[in-house]
This record gives C-alpha cells, structure tokens and sequence, in this order.
C-alpha cells in the first residue's frame, strides 16, 4: 500500500514515534527516508535539534540510531532546510515521489499552539500524500494494526479515506469498520439562550441510513452526536482511525475547525489523514471490491 514513505524526525520521542508506526504500516521492503528538518528563523519552543544539524551524515545516523532501528536500518536520512516543518517534509515528499508522511504527534497544547506554531497541523495541510500521525509515547509500546476504521459520511474525501483504509486493512490482514457520525442540528430560541436540537435523533439516523447505509458493499454504523467526540470515542476500539482531508485554507480553519487537527490531538490511537483526490487507489479498491462481491 504504502511504498515509499517519509518519517520525520527530531531526534526526539517524537520521532522515535514515526519511525514505529512507519514501521507497522509501510509495506515490506518499502522505500524509508528519515526527515530532519532545520527550520529558517525557527520561533521559541520549536522542536529542533542543533547536533543533527550540524552533524555529518555518519554521525547524523548514529545520533538517529533509535529510529533506524525502529523503521529500517536500511532506511535513507535526509536533511532539509525549510520555513517550517510541513513545508520542509513537503519539499521531501515532492522530490522522493512519496506516498506516505509519518510524524509524532505534537507535544504544545493550547495558546503554545498559537505562539509557536503546530508541526503537526503544518504536515497535514500542506501536504498532497496522505499523512499519519503517531500518538505520544507510540514507541514504547507499539501494537499491530488488527481493526482499521473510517469516518465516513459519503462526500468524495471520505471515499478516498475509505479506499486507503481497506486497502491498507487488506494488506495488514485487518478487520475494517466504517463509522458516520450525525452531528445534530442546533436552533436558539433568543440571546443567550442554550442551543436546541432542531430535529430528533432516530429520524436524523434513519434518514443518515437511507444516504449511506452501505459504502462499496460494506455496512456503515451510524451513529448521532458530535464529530470529534464520537470519532474519538470510536477510536478507542481500533488500533488505526483513517480520516479524509479537505485541506481547507487556514482562516477557514481557524473559523470552522478542523476534525482532523482535533483527532491528531486527542486520539491515543494512530491517525491516518488521507489526501483530498486519489482516483487511481480509489479505482484499486473499488475493482476489488466487485471483485469480493462477485
């Protein structure tokens, strides 16, 4: 599924964390280069590592010995100089044709996220290839990917979620569970007043059913409340969550929210965003579905 992938690396725990996710999802035998990526004009608190920098390659590989060893020792290091990490791990991607980001998650939390930027949040929304994310402290206890799922509501992202998901579940030999979630609809009745749900929760599922009951013959749950806590809640029973992306711009962000964002944050679970448009492996996945159907 994945062939060619992309760690980035700090020489922390948090890429300690990629480099054993990377190795639990890559294919055998994939193409691994470890990313470090020396921000230009880096802001305070940003995660950089001054002795990777300046080390020669033989001594850059010896400082990142832990997370050969996790991924691949066999795997590639590279170095790059960038405005931020996303930017960086994106000119990696484009020049080595990669099909896969893996990072760690990021370890600032609130207004730190704003002062000083969010490595994590840069990676997904600047990238075009599909970007996993591997929670705090993965490393040190990794597991195998048994039990994949999707959030899935039917729009044409959610269906290359869907076809990265299954075809990576085929190739783990995972079980596969699909996940929409019926956000209610609110009304206020005056100023100040506390929001109401507009309609009743078993008719908004029964109609959710009636929309996307089944994905590519596979049965989706339904299920009514908010997005982010119900996908969270949902990852508690799988050992990877795959999402789409609508890699909105970021005052739209800032406006509206970002699911993905907010799982990256919350999840105790591997998060994998896939990319906006994928036709070819959404091709891949739908012939062998009528393939498993027929």
């Amino acid at each position: 599924m994945y062939g060619n992938v992309i760690v980035g690396v700090d020489g922390q725990q948090g890429g300690r964390d990629a480099a054993a996710l990377a190795a639990a999802i890559a294919n055998d035998g994939a193409l691994v280069t470890l990313v470090y990526v020396g921000v230009t004009a880096p802001m305070p608190n940003h995660a950089s590592n001054l002795d990777i920098e300046l080390a020669d390659d033989e001594s850059a590989r010896a400082l990142l010995e832990q997370e050969l060893h996790l991924c691949s020792a066999d795997a590639r290091l590279s170095r790059v100089v960038a405005t931020s990490i996303g930017a960086g791990l994106e000119q990696a991607a484009e020049h080595c044709g990669a099909d896969l980001i893996v990072v760690g998650s990021s370890r600032r939390r609130g207004i730190a996220r704003v002062v000083s930027g969010d490595d994590v949040r840069s990676v997904m929304h600047q990238t075009p290839c599909a970007v996993a994310v591997a929670p705090a402290s993965y490393a040190r206890q990794p597991r195998p990917v048994t039990r994949v799922g999707v959030a899935f509501d039917g729009s044409p992202e959610s269906e290359v979620a869907l076809a990265h998901a299954g075809l990576l579940a085929g190739e783990l030999h995972a079980e596969l569970d699909l996940r929409h979630v019926v956000e209610p609809h609110y009304y206020t009745s005056g100023f100040g007043a506390m929001a109401v749900p507009v309609e009743d929760p078993e008719t908004a599922l029964v109609a959710a059913r009636q929309r996307v009951g089944k994905a590519d013959g596979l049965e989706v749950e339904q299920v009514y409340g908010l997005v982010h806590e119900e996908l969270v809640s949902f990852g508690d029973h799988l050992d990877l969550l795959v999402c789409g992306s609508r890699r909105n711009g970021p005052v739209k962000r800032l406006a509206l929210g970002s699911t993905s964002d907010y799982l990256a944050r919350h999840l105790s679970i591997p998060l994998l965003v896939a990319p906006t448009s994928d036709s070819p492996r959404v091709r891949r996945w739908r012939d062998q579905r009528r393939g498993a159907v027929a």
